[in-house]
């Protein structure tokens, strides 16, 4: 799984780059199939503030957009926490992810 990420209206610190890849990187394991079928599965990750001038409130969004095969995955959300975001996101990725896997076996 590779994993593109894109950081918008925001300086990213390693430590969040690290986060977000840890945590998005555990979703590896419901694509694992896919890719052992020589597919390859590309996620793209965006990280930002919703505009420069707020600073309460819901100011930060991630987005992941997931294209696999026969299927595209997108999940979007905003917050005033960048790693509340990235929890939330991941796990709806995680149950969609298992939905797609289970469709595909199904």
């Amino acid at each position: 799984m590779k994993i593109n990420f894109k950081a918008t209206n925001l300086e990213v610190t390693a430590s969040l780059k690290e986060y977000i890849d840890l945590k998005i990187g555990s979703l590896a394991k419901f694509v694992e199939k896919i890719e052992n079928q020589g597919m390859e599965v590309l996620v793209c990750v965006e990280v930002g503030r919703i505009s420069k001038h707020h600073h309460k409130g819901d100011v930060y969004r991630v987005e992941v957009n997931i294209d696999a095969p026969q299927n595209i995955v997108r999940i979007e959300e905003e917050g005033s926490d960048v790693r509340a975001i990235v929890d939330v996101v991941h796990d709806k990725l995680k149950h969609m992810l298992v939905k797609y896997k289970e469709k595909r076996e199904g």
